[in-house]
C-alpha cells in the first residue's frame, strides 16, 4: 500500500466472501498487482463496487453474486435517500435496478427519458 503524507495507506481492501473489496483511491502500480495476482475464475466486477461504494472488487462469479443478493436491500435503501421525494416516483423493480442493476450511459439516458427521475 501506497501511504499517505501522514504515513497511512490511502486506500483499504476487505476480503469478504473470497473477495476483494478496495475503497480509495489505489496506484496503478498496486491495482495492476492486485489484478494480477487475481485467479483465473476471478472478475473484476465494475456494477458491485458502485453499489458497494468502493473503488474496485474482485472475486469469483459465485461469491460476488452472493454479496449483491447480502446488499442490495441496504443500497436499495441508500438510492431511495439520495433520491428523496423522487423516489416516490419509482417502484420498488426501478429503485433496485438503480442501486443494483447492470448500469450503462445508454440505459441510465433511457431511465431518465422514461421515468423523469435523475439519480446522482
Amino acid at each position: 500500500m501506497t501511504p499517505t503524507r501522514h504515513g497511512e495507506p490511502g486506500y483499504r481492501i476487505l476480503m469478504r466472501e473470497g473477495c476483494r473489496l478496495v475503497y480509495g483511491p489505489m496506484p496503478l502500480a498496486e491495482f495492476l498487482n492486485l489484478l494480477s495476482r487475481a485467479h483465473d475464475s476471478e472478475v473484476l466486477h465494475p456494477g458491485l463496487a458502485r453499489m458497494l461504494g468502493a473503488t474496485a472488487v474482485v472475486g469469483p462469479l459465485e461469491a460476488l453474486a452472493r454479496i449483491r443478493r447480502q446488499e442490495t436491500p441496504a443500497a436499495v435503501e441508500r438510492v431511495r435517500v439520495q433520491l428523496g421525494r423522487a423516489a416516490l416516483l419509482l417502484d420498488l423493480y426501478s429503485l433496485r435496478w438503480l442501486a443494483a442493476g447492470e448500469q450503462g450511459p445508454a440505459s441510465l439516458a433511457l431511465f431518465v427519458l422514461l421515468t423523469g427521475v435523475r439519480p446522482r
